[in-house]
């Protein structure tokens, strides 16, 4: 067997991964016995061990570190990602029951957390230079957590099991405990060989500063791709979200690189299930040039060569934030090929996208079908006055309005599916005029990020969808990615695309509403000549029940 190719070697690896199904994600428990057979089969064995390292945790950094001593070296060339864990202080207080009373030492754990980054810098720095080949690493700060008991790292998963103190008052604590950060004076190496940066916001990483960004960014000079996980949370309230936006678009407006090409900025933002209520206001109307996105989109645009540009989650924007591109001075986004934005129902400056379609409710009141549904909803719309609601549980919903002080509780109450002109009208408008500015633009997505149809949210109106995509796509750009990414399983697939993918198509979702004639005309002006417009029926669709889920259109155009 020491004979056999190296093709073989992997051939029989494969096989063996195959025949072990429950270590298919840990190849090292699986492979290694195999390694030390002889030396080509240690080259093997380590081209799958060595090729991605998944939840260091960063107390083995010394250990991470002795794998590569050496003729060792040489397994540096093999690996393509590198997952990182950081191990946080426990609270003082560990004989407290929950976060109101273990209270995190913010200023310990922003120590523990940059002493871990500069060790990894440093070692990768020291690995950099050893090795004889260059090869480009994948870096991900994937998770950061404590080793005390679940209650008090989890990030509130595990709330309910203090019998002292109510879910209301913990999250309270735990909003108001502050943020750890990468202290701002801290000297790191440069580090050329990382082609893709991540800080995923899982657990104790959502309690990051933002201000990692422009210093990871300067000690990374030949970046790729910037994926960046951020929270705009409605129970934080208003001040805290205020705080939060300002110093998330400090961390973004840094230098424009020569070689940074993709940015994805994926930002949590839960829906509000009562949609009768005061939206928590983050910008006045006439200052919207000042809104948190309005600033970032606008500096973004001098990224020479940036060519992807990923806004997802739930972005809470100004319906004129394209007004940004159609208003700029010189070429805007002068590389970008694709650009991708997902936005909330509610806008920055305290209004709705969407208002109440007053005729679709009287008639499904005079439907048989619907009408016994409509009144269990009218029946239901009490508000409740129990003030014991700590969650949104059963159909109830806490009101939150500068502070994480819950100030009253009322029920479930989605009822907004009817573009309003207002505030819809203006950034589908000012969205076909932008798009008429990027030079070098092949794919423009426009995607309502809430949608109630799938009956998630408790009480909602099944007979009135909610939905609301735009895709326009120029000749010879596949509607969905031919190599998908676990973030972009999800990506909505429409078989027929193949068909007339030698022209420009322009795909309207929009459920059972009809665009306004002047935004048809608009996006069909910006679409370009020859172009294939289609308007995707409701009916044709299937699956795509949670965000990594596609959903399938099989309808003929």
């Amino acid at each position: 067997m020491e004979r056999l190719a190296p093709e073989l070697h992997a051939m029989i690896l494969e096989c063996i991964l195959k025949d072990h199904p429950r270590n298919s994600r840990n190849p090292i428990a699986t492979l290694a016995p195999y390694a030390v057979i002889s030396r080509r089969w240690q080259d093997s064995v380590e081209r799958y061990t060595f090729r991605k390292i998944n939840r260091l945790k960063t107390t083995e950094l010394h250990n991470f570190k002795e794998l590569f001593t050496g003729t060792n070296i040489r397994r540096r060339e093999l690996l393509k990602q590198l997952s990182i864990y950081f191990i946080l202080p426990d609270p003082p207080n560990m004989d407290g029951c929950c976060e109101v009373e273990a209270i995190p030492d913010r200023d310990a754990d922003s120590k523990t957390f940059t002493k871990a980054v500069v060790q990894l810098f440093d070692i990768l720095s020291d690995l950099e230079h050893r090795s004889q080949r260059k090869s480009m690493l994948s870096l991900v700060l994937d998770e950061a957590y404590r080793t005390s008991p679940p209650k008090l790292h989890l990030g509130g998963v595990y709330m309910n099991r203090c019998k002292k103190h109510r879910t209301a008052q913990i999250q309270e604590a735990k909003t108001n405990s502050g943020k750890f950060e990468l202290l701002p004076e801290t000297s790191l190496a440069i580090l050329d060989d990382i082609s893709r940066f991540e800080c995923t916001g899982h657990y104790l990483l959502a309690e990051l500063r933002p201000t990692w960004i422009p210093i990871m960014m300067s000690h990374l000079p030949r970046l790729d791709k910037l994926v960046v996980q951020e929270r705009d949370l409605y129970t934080f309230g208003r001040t805290r979200r205020l705080s939060d936006r300002r110093e998330l678009q400090r961390s973004l407006c840094f230098p424009p690189t020569e070689h940074l090409t993709e940015i994805v900025l994926d930002v949590e933002h839960t829906p509000l299930c009562n949609e009768d209520i005061s939206v928590q206001r983050l910008i006045g109307q006439s200052n919207w040039r000042e809104e948190t996105w309005s600033i970032v989109l606008r500096h973004l645009a001098r990224f020479p060569v940036l060519k992807k540009l990923h806004l997802l989650g739930e972005l809470v924007i100004c319906p004129e934030l394209f007004t940004n591109i159609t208003e700029y001075k010189g070429t805007p986004f002068p590389s970008l090929q694709e650009l991708v934005l997902e936005f909330a129902i509610e806008t920055a400056d305290g209004r709705w996208f969407y208002q109440r379609d007053e005729e679709a409710f009287t008639q499904a009141k005079s439907d048989p079908e619907l009408q016994h549904f409509s009144e269990d909803i009218e029946d239901s719309d009490e508000d409740p006055t129990d003030a014991e609601f700590d969650s949104d549980t059963d159909g109830y919903v806490r009101l939150f309005e500068d502070s994480p002080v819950r100030t009253s509780v009322v029920g479930h109450d989605r009822f907004r599916t009817l573009p309003d002109k207002d505030t819809f009208g203006v950034l589908l408008e000012t969205a076909s005029r932008a798009v008429l500015r990027f030079p070098q633009l092949r794919k423009f997505i426009l995607n309502l990020a809430d949608r109630y149809t799938l009956n998630r949210d408790g009480v909602y109106y099944p007979y009135i969808p909610r939905h609301f995509e735009l895709w326009w796509l120029k000749s010879g750009e596949p509607r969905s990615p031919l190599k998908a990414e676990p973030k972009y399983l999800g990506y909505p697939k429409v078989a027929c695309d193949a068909k007339y993918i030698h022209q420009n198509r322009l795909y309207w979702r929009t459920g059972s509403w009809i665009p306004w004639e002047e935004a048809q005309s608009a996006w069909a002006k910006a679409a370009g000549p020859d172009v294939k417009i289609v308007f995707l029926e409701e009916k044709f669709w299937s699956g795509g029940r949670s965000r990594l889920a596609s959903s399938v259109y099989s309808g003929e155009f």
